[in-house]
């Protein structure tokens, strides 16, 4: 159970895809087979990595780390497709950080924090198609 109260620290986690399966976290069938060393190198938390507005994009909502959420989120993002699958991560992703509030939250975060996660998708609707590998027909 520490593994998952330092997972923003993504180089101390030990097992990425137990790690999301114990949370509860839903993913894709290629993520399964992804090793550990390409998952490192894909995931760079909430937000798009290298953009100028990264740094202005926290991992948490009201206190509580979301970042798991994006691991399988970023892994959808590398492996591409079209608008359909990236609609479908950023569904995915949602009902993710769903999961994680519902289950880490008192009765009173629960509503700020749903409202917050809505607005990260709402963001990655709108800002994530420059960092979707597009996959051409």
């Amino acid at each position: 159970m520490v593994e998952y109260l330092t997972f923003n620290n993504r180089f101390e986690i030990l097992n990425w895809r137990s790690c999301c399966r114990d949370m509860g976290l839903k993913y894709s069938f290629e993520f399964v087979n992804e090793s550990q060393a390409s998952l490192k190198r894909i995931w760079n938390g909430i937000g798009a990595d290298g953009h100028f507005y990264n740094w202005l994009i926290p991992n948490t909502v009201y206190g509580l780390d979301i970042s798991a959420s994006s691991l399988p989120h970023d892994h959808d993002y590398y492996i591409g497709g079209n608008d359909e699958t990236r609609s479908i991560a950023d569904s995915r992703m949602l009902d993710n950080m769903y999961t994680l509030i519902e289950n880490n939250s008192v009765w009173f975060l629960k509503g700020l924090r749903r409202a917050r996660a809505y607005k990260y998708y709402m963001a990655v609707r709108f800002l994530g198609a420059v960092a979707f590998s597009y996959k051409s027909k």
